[in-house]
């Protein structure tokens, strides 16, 4: 546990880390603090939710490359997921003044239209943050979760059943 701890906090500082380095030429230190901070609150959200997207994609048996496959796609798809959505709740967060009434028709539309707009903008832009040091780290993690963790996966139901019942004969 006190590794998953450690490495959530060693991926969240490595995503900060890669949006700090790749934001090196804003003139606003203010604005590049906060893109940090998001990025990093992306990656230490993701990284506990791709072990456990992880988990549940592998089986009991599973290789170190069967491993390494499915917590690269879970670590890729959770840290541009989670750090996406913190975006557009900031994105949205800015715009909510010039918003219609809360729960109106036009709000509705306003928060859709809102988000859908901050996710194009991080989908355009917020992307090339993580490169390279977020590509390296994503190819180190993977690595270090497919060799470094036994998966303990509970016994299948089937299994379970087997290893219950009394040997007929």
């Amino acid at each position: 546990m006190a590794s998953i701890m450690m490495a959530t906090l060693s991926w969240a500082a490595l995503c900060g880390l890669s949006a700090w380095t790749s934001l090196s030429h804003w003139q606003t230190e203010e604005l590049r603090q906060v893109v940090v901070v998001i990025f990093s609150a992306g990656g230490l959200v993701a990284l506990p939710a791709a072990c456990a997207g992880a988990w549940l994609v592998l089986r009991r048996g599973s290789s170190k490359s069967q491993q390494f496959a499915a917590f690269f796609v879970c670590l890729t798809v959770m840290t541009i997921g989670t750090t996406s959505l913190i975006f557009a709740l900031v994105y949205r967060s800015y715009y909510a003044a010039w918003h219609a009434d809360t729960f109106s028709y036009v709000w509705f539309l306003q928060l859709i239209f809102t988000t859908a707009s901050a996710l194009y903008q991080f989908a355009t832009t917020g992307l090339r943050c993580y490169f390279p040091w977020g590509f390296v780290g994503l190819f180190a993690f993977s690595l270090w979760f497919a060799w470094c963790f036994t998966l303990s996966l509970p016994a299948s139901s089937a299994t379970r059943q087997r290893n219950i019942s009394p040997k007929a004969g």
